[in-house]
């Protein structure tokens, strides 16, 4: 049996998520979430987390650089890693050593990722020996964990969005494979750690003013990755996948439906076909799209 706890932590709030393999498959065992009032280590514990269990630990948006490259024939892996290294670099505001970088290539394109050692350095002060991982990748994760993306039944072009009140995450799969990647901070001034349905007080609210935002921004997102930008030879989504706090805005997932006029559905490991979803009864079963990630992690967390 392998066990693996993904966290998803912000300056905003902290959701954590615990994943089980067995012989009799994959389950959900623990879920937890609050505002940034207490110590992690302490949240982890007091919500029966065990301390000996695989961490991994996304950096989300604004926490990362990342650039990509369709895939060239006339490049091999070392070449593209070398002019997307150059290429994130010139992103950077601060000295290239405080970086660390991940490449990863793919069939249809390469990506490359930089997380501020500091950073990385203050999640094992605070989790101990964690993995550290990206937003999208983790999304990618818990939406193929999860059964939502499914080569037999989802070929094609489909979009995967996390909206969370720290930034928006895009990443674009072609038949399965990742092709292009996003992720950018945003600005709602009147949210602090909270977002509906996991402002941990029992209360929930329709909040129509940040849902406008955030279909905004998403549209954004999908005209730069797409084409229904200004480049009509990038890809065209035929499905949009949300995850993240986000979704439970005022019905976003019918809004963006609307806007970009495809098939949209909202992300739920909870709900999975080929997830047992073990936790007692829990408030937070209720979204399942704001912990995609979570589980994603989770399942990284357990390859170690």
């Amino acid at each position: 049996m392998a066990k693996g706890i993904g966290i998803r932590y912000s300056m905003k709030g902290l959701r954590a998520l615990e994943a089980e393999r067995s012989e009799s498959g994959l389950s959900i065992t623990r879920i937890a979430a609050a505002p940034i009032h207490e110590d992690a280590g302490s949240f982890l514990a007091r919500h029966g987390f065990e301390a000996d269990t695989p961490v991994a630990v996304s950096l989300g948006p604004g926490d990362f650089l990342s650039v990509y490259m369709i895939r060239e024939e006339s490049m091999d892996d070392k070449d593209m890693e070398s002019h997307l290294k150059w290429e994130v670099q010139q992103k950077m505001i601060s000295e290239q050593f405080e970086y660390n970088y991940d490449f990863v290539a793919g069939n249809s394109a390469a990506f490359m990722f930089a997380g501020r050692k500091a950073l990385i350095n203050s999640l094992k002060n605070l989790f101990g020996p964690v993995l550290t991982d990206v937003e999208p990748v983790a999304l990618l994760n818990g939406c193929e964990g999860a059964g939502e993306i499914d080569l037999e039944t989802h070929r094609g072009v489909s979009l995967l969005i996390s909206a969370e009140s720290e930034g928006i995450s895009s990443i674009i799969l072609l038949d399965g494979n990742p092709a292009a990647v996003e992720s950018f901070p945003i600005q709602l001034s009147d949210y602090t750690e909270k977002m509906p349905g996991l402002n941990f007080d029992g209360s929930e609210k329709n909040d129509s003013e940040n849902s406008r935002r955030f279909v905004k921004y998403i549209g954004g997102s999908v005209n730069r990755l797409t084409s229904r930008g200004e480049d009509k030879k990038k890809p065209t989504p035929q499905r949009l996948i949300l995850a993240g706090g986000g979704v439970y805005l005022d019905d976003l997932a019918e809004q963006m439906e609307r806007k970009i006029g495809i098939s949209t559905s909202i992300s739920n490991p909870f709900r999975s076909l080929k997830v047992d979803f073990a936790v007692e009864k829990s408030p937070l079963e209720s979204f399942g799209a704001a912990f995609t990630t979570c589980f994603g992690l989770a399942l990284r967390a357990m390859e170690g």
